[in-house]
């Protein structure tokens, strides 16, 4: 596994996400990291 933004976005697309760099001279750098959000698994304490 790599660094830097390559080992962002290779760490995302494994999550199944993405991630969006812009960049423009005098406005920053913006960095969106997307993952999709996937619901715990119950517990065994949880009733059904």
């Amino acid at each position: 596994m790599s660094v830097g933004l390559g080992g962002m976005r290779e760490r995302s697309q494994m999550l199944g996400g993405r991630l969006t760099v812009a960049s423009a001279p005098g406005a920053g750098t913006s960095v969106l990291l997307e993952v999709p959000v996937v619901p715990p698994p119950p517990s065994r304490d949880d009733p059904e």
